[in-house]
């Protein structure tokens, strides 16, 4: 039997399901995806009372998967890869990337 690897979500939450050679299956909690918690980071940022008067953010998905017609109007816009996911713009004009 080959081993292999599925993730999917039980009662809403999400696993992977690992199944060995010896076809011992185990369920463990999935790795966060980095889009989950670059939203928990946004949240976090938003409650802060300094919100809107010492700091604004903003916010783009530049490694979204795309199409080849989709991945040509990115490039065409300018988005390229490497940039930075989440930008915060702070009084006194300093800019902190994330």
């Amino acid at each position: 039997m080959r081993k292999s690897q599925q993730t999917t979500r039980i009662d809403g939450k999400r696993v992977v399901i690992r199944t060995s050679t010896s076809g011992k299956v185990t369920v463990a909690d999935a790795p966060l995806k980095e889009s989950e918690g670059q939203a928990a980071k946004v949240r976090a940022l938003r409650a802060l009372p300094e919100y809107g008067r010492r700091f604004l953010l903003a916010g783009d998905m530049n490694s979204a998967k795309r199409g080849p017609r989709a991945q040509a109007d990115a490039v065409a816009t300018g988005l390229t890869p490497g940039e930075a996911d989440l930008r915060i713009y702070i009084a006194g004009g300093k800019l902190l990337m994330i």
